[in-house]
């Protein structure tokens, strides 16, 4: 995907958010590049209208799906944003693989109130989940081998947009 591709994506996600949603949302953007998806999907649902929506920032670090794992168990670190209790949420990621960050950030946000629904939007939803976690909203499906990987660069953090698939060299 290029930058206009990842544009329209974010358009649609946007629409659609709006559309499923019944009341006001939060969207909890998940370090590292789910925080500048959100803050980009609530300017695009700001600008659409209709629906009151809020943002924060959920950082599981060592869990990632796309780094090198370096803890056995989730290791949350940070949380920055509004009461959970009876908000509808909508977590947001770049790529959904196995869903074990998805999975951790929905038990920090469990541990933060009980909120009245919880949806998993993803740039890039690539298949080979190991828990039954399916995103509620993906941008774009795209099988892979699980020796391929999903690289999302995004201009807030690598300069440039883009979406590319690699060949990994040693996958477990």
């Amino acid at each position: 995907m290029n930058d206009v591709e990842i544009n329209q994506v974010l358009n649609r996600l946007a629409a659609e958010i709006i559309e499923q949603s019944q009341q006001d949302i939060i969207l909890v953007g998940i370090h590292r590049r789910g925080v500048p998806l959100a803050a980009r999907l609530l300017q695009k649902i700001q600008n659409l209208g209709g629906t009151s929506t809020q943002m924060a920032t959920i950082d599981i670090s060592f869990y990632q799906d796309d780094l090198t794992q370096v803890a056995e168990q989730p290791i949350f670190k940070e949380f920055q944003g509004p009461e959970f209790s009876n908000k509808d949420i909508v977590l947001i990621d770049d790529v959904i693989y196995s869903g074990r960050t998805v999975l951790t950030a929905i038990n920090e946000i469990m541990n933060k109130g009980l909120p009245n629904k919880i949806r998993l939007a993803v740039l890039v939803d690539r298949g080979h989940h190991r828990f039954p976690i399916q995103a509620d909203y993906a941008g774009k499906l795209v099988p892979t081998r699980k020796s391929e990987h999903i690289k999302v660069m995004l201009k807030e953090i690598d300069g440039e947009d883009k979406v590319l698939i690699m060949e990994v060299e040693n996958d477990e």
